[in-house]
């Protein structure tokens, strides 16, 4: 299982940053994101229970109340019902990948402290280890988020996304870790160069995703024993 939102989902894979088909369907492709590649990877199923925009705080729309936590446990993200039986099929491992919309958003100024998005980071753990009792859990900082954009906030003070996200993804695991939940991990992906960023609106390349499985696959094949 695979969550997240549009920085791993194949948004713009097909385009090229500034595009016109940007603002089209037609080059956004989930075949060549970062879900298939790992999917293809660990020869496993997979679910995606991914929205574009969405975060544990704020999305990258701050009036969109529809955090992660009101689309994930839905069949279909923007609508209230049907929800999804977690039941009928339980993963083996699952990757988280969110956070973006809360601490590098220009939109948010200021942006939340570290401690502020490290408590509902883990109350999204805690709502993903209820729906999937025994799952392997890698809690991923995107090689997308930088501390160099944005850059200062309304009171000149650094964003410091990526500081930021790294730290609090790590306090949230270990909070986790201490209330009894072992099987949650901490994962840092590799900075992404400007050149990785080339699809649409400054997402992953085809060739970025490819990196990224190059880096995961192997942490949670020795993780979970596969």
């Amino acid at each position: 299982e695979i969550i997240g939102n549009s920085t791993l989902s194949g948004y713009g894979v097909d385009g090229v940053r500034g595009d016109a088909l940007c603002n089209t369907s037609s080059v956004h492709n989930a075949h060549r994101s970062l879900i298939a590649l790992l999917a293809a990877g660990l020869d496993a199923e997979e679910y995606a229970p991914s929205v574009s925009g969405t975060g544990v705080l704020t999305n990258e729309n701050p009036v969109d109340t529809n955090l992660i936590f009101s689309t994930y446990p839905r069949v279909l993200s923007r609508f209230t019902t049907p929800l999804w039986d977690f039941s009928k099929w339980q993963p083996d491992a699952i990757v988280v990948m969110i956070g973006g919309t809360d601490l590098s958003n220009p939109q948010v100024d200021p942006p939340p402290s570290q401690a502020t998005f490290a408590t509902a980071y883990e109350q999204f753990l805690a709502l993903v280890r209820s729906k999937n009792p025994n799952a392997y859990v890698f809690a991923a900082t995107s090689p997308t988020t930088s501390n160099f954009y944005p850059t200062n906030d309304v009171n000149g003070n650094p964003y410091m996304a990526r500081t930021k996200m790294m730290g609090g993804i790590a306090a949230a695991v270990a909070s986790r870790n201490a209330a009894g939940d072992t099987k949650v991990y901490p994962f840092v992906f590799s900075p992404a160069s400007d050149a990785d960023l080339g699809a649409c609106a400054y997402h992953p390349t085809f060739t970025l995703y490819q990196r990224m499985a190059s880096e995961i696959v192997p942490f949670i094949k020795t993780t979970v024993g596969w």
